[in-house]
């Protein structure tokens, strides 16, 4: 008999219950690590997606402004685009975007029928 393990036979096999360790490939190694860890990743998609969300919501305010001043330019600022009457000041007050009556609204006026008149002061 030798004095070194396995060199009168296999050597022996590990103990039961302990699985062997694998060999490690070359796929389960990532290619690049990430620049930032998931948290920090995450963190700024978020940002991201609240900074694109502001800026629609800013965009959608100039809209209503050029849309305004095109009314305004037009001779049609404070006047209902369904039923061509005058929107109430009050509403106006409240929303200078305003397109149409708050509250429903007479039927429209038939085209050619007489202009409602300017708005008053």
């Amino acid at each position: 008999m030798s004095d070194h393990p396995g060199a009168d036979g296999p050597a022996p096999s590990p103990p039961t219950g302990t699985p062997p360790t694998p060999e490690p490939s070359v796929s389960a190694v990532p290619a690049q690590a990430p620049l930032f860890p998931p948290t920090a990743a995450e963190g700024m998609a978020a940002e991201r997606a609240e900074l694109l969300a502001l800026l629609d919501g800013h965009a959608a305010v100039l809209d209503a402004v050029d849309a305004a001043i095109e009314r305004i330019e037009a001779g049609a600022y404070g006047r209902c685009g369904r039923c061509g009457q005058h929107l109430p000041e009050d509403q106006l007050a409240d929303d200078p975007f305003a397109v149409a009556h708050a509250e429903a609204c007479a039927p429209a006026t038939a085209v050619g029928a007489a202009d409602p008149g300017p708005l008053s002061p």
